[in-house]
């Protein structure tokens, strides 16, 4: 059976970032942060796939997450990071990312620590 559970949050993140800027403001210029944060998830849904597999007439393959229920916490608190280019004419392009510390249990499958790429 070849099947998908997919899990979408919506959270509110309050990040607080120090970052250090290296290079010539009038050229390209590079910079480097990080900080804490901390995030509380407001809602969330999940959707199945079952792919090959027949589900039954009456079953929703798009739900609300019970978050007590299947062992997610809705604060997170963690770790983030930056780093980006910012041209002359003030463009600037950036990679940032997240590490989650709050230990979930999701479903009790097994313990899931939430990373970020954006």
């Amino acid at each position: 059976v070849n099947a998908e559970f997919r899990y979408d949050f919506n959270r509110l993140t309050l990040p607080l970032t120090a970052q250090v800027y290296f290079g010539d403001a009038q050229k390209l210029r590079v910079f480097l942060g990080g900080g804490p944060f901390v995030s509380f998830l407001l809602n969330g849904r999940r959707s199945y796939d079952a792919g090959d597999f027949k589900l039954p007439d009456n079953y929703e393959s798009r739900e609300k997450i019970d978050f007590t229920g299947e062992g997610i916490h809705r604060l997170d608190y963690g770790v983030g990071i930056n780093l980006g280019i910012i041209t002359s004419n003030g463009l600037f392009f950036k990679l940032s990312g997240a590490k989650g510390f709050a230990k979930n249990n999701l479903d009790n499958l097994s313990a899931i620590q939430w990373t970020q790429l954006h």
